[in-house]
């Protein structure tokens, strides 16, 4: 019998700077850095649900491409002054995860572009 996928949340308090600092437009197919502190395995399965303020609640399956349990040696606010979290990278996957990457493109629109620090690059 197969095991259902863990629900990972994600619910920004806010677009900027929060979304933007987790999105991962670069990850084909759209995907987003999820802090926490549960463990997960690269590849697994998760359900994730996301919580954009302002818009309706998207269930996306999603799968670990990442996992950051703590800060690299030296690193002092991580990549462009970004700040290190322990968490996991996701890539969004089927139909909801085309869904979610429009979403977030069209919530961030210009910001994309932005050249603040992230969580990710």
């Amino acid at each position: 019998m197969p095991t259902m996928p863990r629900i990972i949340t994600f619910a920004p308090p806010s677009v900027m700077p929060d979304l933007y600092q987790s999105y991962m437009p670069f990850v084909q197919g759209g995907g987003i850095f999820v802090p926490t502190e549960d463990e997960y395995s690269l590849g697994e399965q998760c359900l994730l649900v996301l919580k954009i303020p302002d818009h309706d609640e998207l269930s996306v399956v999603s799968y670990v491409i990442w996992v950051v349990i703590q800060a690299p040696p030296r690193a002092h606010g991580g990549l462009r002054g970004g700040r290190w979290r322990r968490g996991v990278g996701l890539r969004f996957s089927g139909k909801e995860g085309v869904q979610a990457k429009s979403l977030i493109d069209k919530t961030l629109g210009r910001n994309l572009s932005s050249i603040q620090p992230t969580l990710t690059f």
